[in-house]
């Protein structure tokens, strides 16, 4: 009965994202709508950022390439989710691909969003010093990976998958209670384009650290200026966001123009483009 149900639901799944809505790129090319695949030993989160309302999303995954010897232990939904009313499903098969499948009878508010943690097994042929990436795929029906906005007309918006996911180097076979499972970990850093941008009063920065260490965030105008220190101290491991109100140092606020932050955190800087619009 339950496996008629999942079957069921994959079935209303692929036939809600395929003949229900348009394909294209996030139209605003300021706003990157993105997916994460991020590992800490062969735990894998999958995650992403989105600057509008979501009511579906389809992650197809294909993890056994190139090694074999590994496989699916078992799913867990983030329980975030479940506040807006989602029905998922799993579609999962020997070959090595996965399919995750989530309609929402809500509306998955905008922002920074864990959809599920993947839990995985190893055999004894696998070799955790060799990479082992994890693909997106293109399903027999022609349905790839996408978002499905709520706007009046939904349209299905091909998220950016960067950087693309794999296991981590130490990668064994090692099961874990999945009742109380660990706190994962990225395995490298990241630091991703703010949403909304361009924005109006406020945004936020999403970032990931693979240790714990001291982080330095900072905002400056187009001429070099730093108009705002946002974090400096000593940040632990684990997926961070931070939020800039549009102020500078004294309290005031910015004015309308381009904008970059910066972070810094052990031997990884990076810098991104803003704006800010009034």
């Amino acid at each position: 009965m339950r496996k008629c149900k999942v079957f069921f639901l994959v079935i209303f799944g692929l036939s809600l994202f395929s003949s229900q809505v348009l394909y294209a790129q996030d139209p605003d090319p300021g706003i990157r709508d993105t997916l994460f695949v991020s590992s800490s030993s062969c735990n894998v989160a999958v995650w992403g950022y989105h600057d509008e309302g979501l009511g579906g999303i389809s992650i197809p995954l294909k993890y056994k390439n190139p090694q074999t010897d590994i496989t699916l232990d078992s799913v867990r939904f983030h329980p975030d989710m479940n506040a807006v009313s989602l029905k998922d499903s799993i579609r999962d098969d020997a070959a090595g691909t996965i399919t995750l499948l989530l309609v929402s009878f809500g509306i998955i508010p905008a922002g920074v969003d864990t959809f599920a943690t993947l839990y995985f097994t190893t055999g004894p042929t696998w070799d955790p010093s060799v990479h082992n990436p994890i693909d997106t795929f293109t399903l027999i029906s022609g349905q790839g990976l996408n978002y499905v906005d709520t706007s009046a007309s939904p349209q299905s918006i091909i998220p950016h998958y960067d950087p693309p996911g794999s296991f981590g180097r130490g990668c064994t076979d090692v099961k874990e209670d999945h009742r109380f499972p660990s706190t994962l970990r990225p395995n490298s850093f990241v630091l991703s384009q703010n949403y909304p941008n361009p924005f109006n009063t406020e945004t936020v920065i999403t970032f990931a650290l693979p240790r714990s260490g001291n982080v330095k965030i900072e905002i400056f105008n187009i001429l070099g200026q730093k108009v705002r220190e946002l974090v400096d101290e000593k940040v632990t491991a684990g997926y961070k966001k931070v939020i800039w109100d549009g102020k500078d140092n004294r309290g005031k606020t910015v004015a309308s123009g381009v904008y970059f932050y910066r972070v810094k955190a052990d031997n990884f800087v990076d810098v991104k483009k803003m704006t800010l619009l009034k």
